[in-house]
């Protein structure tokens, strides 16, 4: 597909329903096999777009507005599309959010979320480098933010325990 004229974004499709739009680090989709029973999984592959031609993608294909869930870098993405244009997204949540921060910027950029206007969820593994007390504080600065702690690595949850990720996010999912 095309964005803007300019760029073309590739991207999969699986599953029925609503749509959740999912920003991996890699582009590739990532299988989530129950949520994909009951939404359709919108993968673009949006490694060097930025926040304004992921909103593009979104409502050049009529999606918006969407559910969002990212991981890794595509959680940074995630939270910087939401608060940037939150007019094209309903929820977000994220897996394995970002490192704590230290500098300024970031610290008014996580402020930020104090005002974002939609619903947040962030899945956080409790073996992680990132204190667990930062995604708690990270998920009370949105409005509707839930938290959920899982054992081990955030990185690879969603492989690792499948059924479990799939089932957090199919609850949060379901209460827009």
């Amino acid at each position: 597909m095309e964005v803007d004229g300019e760029v073309t974004m590739h991207y999969a499709t699986t599953g029925v329903g609503d749509p959740v739009v999912v920003i991996g680090d890699d582009g590739r989709p990532t299988r989530f096999d129950l949520l994909r029973d009951w939404f359709r999984l919108v993968t673009p592959d949006w490694r060097q777009l930025g926040d304004e031609a992921a909103a593009d993608f979104i409502t050049s294909l009529g999606l918006g507005p969407v559910r969002l869930l990212g991981w890794g870098g595509g959680a940074r993405a995630a939270l910087n599309l939401a608060m940037r244009r939150p007019e094209v997204i309903e929820q977000v949540a994220i897996i394995g959010p970002l490192p704590a921060c230290e500098d300024m910027p970031c610290r008014t950029r996580l402020a930020e979320l104090a005002v974002l206007p939609v619903p947040l969820l962030v899945l956080q593994g409790d073996a992680d480098a990132l204190d667990v007390a930062h995604a708690a504080a990270l998920a009370r600065m949105a409005p509707g933010g839930r938290l959920a702690v899982l054992p081990g690595p955030s990185r690879g949850l969603a492989a690792a325990k499948p059924e479990l990720v799939d089932l957090i996010l199919l609850d949060f999912f379901q209460t827009a």
